[in-house]
Formats: C-alpha cells, structure tokens, sequence
C-alpha cells in the first residue's frame, strides 16, 4: 500500500507538466504547514524545496502567508520544521 500511495505522489503527481518542481515543492511546503500535523514531512519537503532552488527567505515568506491563512500555531510548527531544515542544510 505504501507503495502504491509513494507511487502515486512521486510518479503519477510531480512528474506532470504544468508546474516545475520548485513551484510544486513551495506548494507542498505552504500545504503541510497549513495542516499543521506532518511534521516529518514538512522538514523532509523544506529541505527538498531548498534542494530545488527555493531560498530560506522564500520558505520564511511562505510560513508567514500560512500564518495568515492557516493560524499562528501552525506557522509556529512549520518554523521548527525550517530551523531542523535549515540546520541540516547549514544555512
């Protein structure tokens, strides 16, 4: 099942055209913070999203959006996840 659920996201979802993969790494970044409960996830795609090209002050900019639309606890999660990215990625 697993399988089938990394397939589907991976394969099927980021490898259409229509938007790059930073584009889609920035939206996965703003969607998990909105959620507030991934937190693995969103540190995994913070650091993806670094990986693609998205700078720290573009992922700092988009936890703030998420601050307005989604509330100030999840921005607050999503800020811890970034320090963890951050960290592993030395900036």
């Amino acid at each position: 099942m697993f399988d089938t659920l990394l397939g589907f996201g991976l394969a099927d979802v980021l490898d259409r055209p229509g938007i790059d993969l930073r584009t889609r790494e920035m939206l996965t970044v703003a969607a998990l913070t909105a959620m507030g409960t991934a937190p693995e996830q969103l540190e995994f795609h913070i650091r993806a999203a670094l990986n693609t090209g998205v700078t720290r002050d573009e992922i700092v900019e988009i936890l703030l959006q998420m601050a307005v639309y989604a509330g100030v606890p999840a921005c607050i999660n999503g800020v811890a996840a970034a320090r963890k990215a951050f960290d592993a990625h030395g900036i």
